[in-house]
């Protein structure tokens, strides 16, 4: 029969192989998805015309009518032009 003393080492032993296994796997994980994030934002090499853009507008209120402008900055939450800001 297995003293209690030897059962709580190997307890304590168990359980810290478990620990450190749980952390080597986290690892991996997050360098697998930190790798497939740098390889999707590398540049573009060469880009291809695919059509032109014929006019371009701004949409400030949903469902109103469009401003044409000759250009406008992209920003995260849409077109920007001067003051009017795309939805």
């Amino acid at each position: 029969m297995i003293s209690a003393d030897v059962n709580s080492k190997l307890t304590i032993v168990a359980v810290g192989l478990g620990a450190a296994l749980s952390v080597a796997a986290a690892y991996k994980f997050y360098c697998a998805s930190r790798r497939s994030r740098l390889n999707s934002k590398q540049l573009v090499k060469s880009w291809k015309a695919v059509g032109h853009v014929s006019s371009l507008h701004v949409y400030p209120i949903k469902s109103c009518h469009g401003i044409q402008v000759e250009e406008a900055e992209c920003q995260n939450l849409g077109l920007v032009h001067k003051e009017l800001q795309d939805r």
